[in-house]
């Protein structure tokens, strides 16, 4: 690998990853993305369970513990605005591992002072 150049396009998880990996191993490797900021452009937001051990064998974990987010503690299907399946999510066995949905902080504080303050979805506004 030494002796090529990798180019890769888009600086998600997936290509970030890759030119982490490929330059720790000595490549030579340009990361091209075409968004200049980041604040609103949401990537890996959803953590799931094999995404965050990657990233944890990737020597990672410290880092994912610093990024802002809240565990996901359940799915819940909803059809025609009434629940109709709720699934829990395993976080206390999973532990570091569990889903989680990260945020930037900006985005974080302003959905829990929303929340915070009474603001809720109504079905009807969810449908319209």
């Amino acid at each position: 690998m030494r002796d090529k150049h990798a180019i890769i396009v888009g600086a998600g998880p997936a290509g970030a990853g890759l030119a982490l990996l490929l330059a720790r191993n000595g490549g030579r490797v340009t990361l091209i993305e075409r968004e200049t900021e980041f604040e609103r452009v949401f990537r890996g937001e959803g953590l799931m369970p094999l995404g965050l051990d990657m990233l944890r064998q990737m020597g990672l974990a410290d880092e994912m513990r610093a990024v802002p987010g809240d565990p996901f503690e359940a799915w819940e299907i909803h059809l025609d605005c009434q629940l109709v399946m709720r699934i829990e999510e395993p976080s206390a066995e999973l532990g570091d591992l569990a889903f989680r949905v990260a945020a930037p902080k900006t985005r974080s504080s302003k959905v829990k002072n929303s929340s915070s303050a009474g603001a809720s979805r109504s079905c009807s506004a969810a449908r319209a």
